[in-house]
């Protein structure tokens, strides 16, 4: 039996990232069975340690290959807008939707000052491959998860288009009866963040969706959630 391990939006906390890694470390080896960790993106921006949250990304993966369970880096729409950023120009709309979305507080994290004159070159090449090689969604097909960003529209899925994944804040993937009617999510559940919970909370509604992300860069924990197939999800958090 696979456990599944997904962490909800980190968004520049770099510390308490790696504290939930220590966590999640310490759970997997001290349970039997086959461990997946799966980030479900938004590792920069708002927050002032995004470098140092993506370091933490490369450290935990080389620590998941010494141990030997496997770990998923999931893009979220910030990350989009980073690398929009980029590969684009200073002045374009892209790279000043990035600046108002936290991405100040990113470029800061890279380049120690508010000058962010040639601001690409302070980016390490690990870390943009990082960011250039994330994957858009998980499927855990054995088990009926569905790992991804922002959601999913539960009209057209599985066949949901990137803006969809990174983007959706889209009502109507709470709305069961539409979910009903499509015979691909038939015991599915999805596994999200991207909507911070105004109380904090994670959200699971009716064994369907699962949102993780309890608002950390506003005041709320990091949260990861705990899923094997047939329990109740348990969470770890910092």
């Amino acid at each position: 039996m696979r456990r599944f391990y997904a962490i909800g939006d980190v968004h520049g906390l770099g510390r308490r990232l790696e504290l939930l890694h220590a966590k999640i470390i310490q759970h997997i080896q001290a349970v039997d069975g086959e461990a997946v960790v799966v980030h479900l993106g938004d590792y920069v921006d708002r927050g002032p340690e995004s470098k140092r949250v993506i370091q933490a990304c490369l450290d935990f993966k080389k620590k998941s290959e010494e141990l030997g369970f496997e770990t998923v880096f999931l893009k979220g729409n910030h990350e989009d807008m980073f690398l929009t950023a980029h590969d684009g120009s200073d002045f374009s709309s892209g790279t000043q939707m990035f600046m108002y979305n936290g991405g100040t507080e990113t470029l800061m994290s890279y380049t120690g000052t508010d000058d962010f004159i040639d601001w690409r070159k302070s980016i390490p090449p690990e870390h943009l491959e990082f960011f250039r090689n994330l994957r858009t969604d998980y499927w855990a097909d054995e088990e009926k998860l569905y790992f991804v960003h922002a959601g999913i529209d539960p009209i057209t899925f599985p066949e949901c288009s990137e803006h969809v994944k990174l983007w959706t804040r889209e009502h109507r993937r709470a709305d069961y009866e539409v979910w009903n009617a499509n015979e691909a999510l038939k015991g599915v559940m999805v596994i999200h963040g991207h909507t911070p919970n105004r109380m904090f909370q994670v959200e699971h509604d009716q064994g369907r969706r699962l949102n993780l992300d309890t608002g950390a860069c506003f005041g709320g924990k990091l949260t990861c959630g705990i899923i094997v197939p047939g329990q109740p999800p348990t969470y770890l958090e910092t």
